[in-house]
């Protein structure tokens, strides 16, 4: 068998304190933490009427280099993690959220057309006919 190397108790704890001082080599996020950590900004200017495109030039702008594809990705995906609701409409330019704000109606608009039901119907045809 071979000689055991026994290591001295103060070598382990100074290599314990230089490890535990190592900076860590994972600076930044990756573009997915990126989108994930703007998602509530995007989804503001989305609403405004930018498209993934117009999102994705102004983030390259800012040194925060995400492709329109991996936003429209992560964006649906985070979407849907934050919100049970069913999909959403696009607009022409694949904008969820732009849809959503055209299709929205005035409280006004919805008294009126609640005034115009009557609360009961009466029937054309006797129950005797039916």
């Amino acid at each position: 068998m071979g000689k055991v190397i026994r290591i001295e108790d103060d070598s382990i704890r100074s290599m314990r304190k230089t490890l535990d001082d190592l900076p860590d080599k994972r600076l930044g996020k990756t573009r997915d933490e990126a989108t994930e950590m703007l998602f509530e900004h995007l989804k503001k200017a989305m609403e405004k009427g930018y498209s993934f495109k117009e999102l994705a030039d102004i983030l390259e702008k800012g040194n925060v280099s995400i492709p329109v594809t991996t936003l429209r990705k992560k964006l649906a995906e985070v979407k849907a993690e934050t919100q049970k609701e069913p999909q959403r409409k696009l607009s022409r330019d694949g904008n969820p959220f732009a849809a959503e704000r055209k299709t929205k109606r005035h409280p006004e608009a919805k008294r009126e057309e609640k005034k115009n039901v009557p609360a009961y119907f009466t029937p054309d045809k006797p129950d005797s006919e039916l």
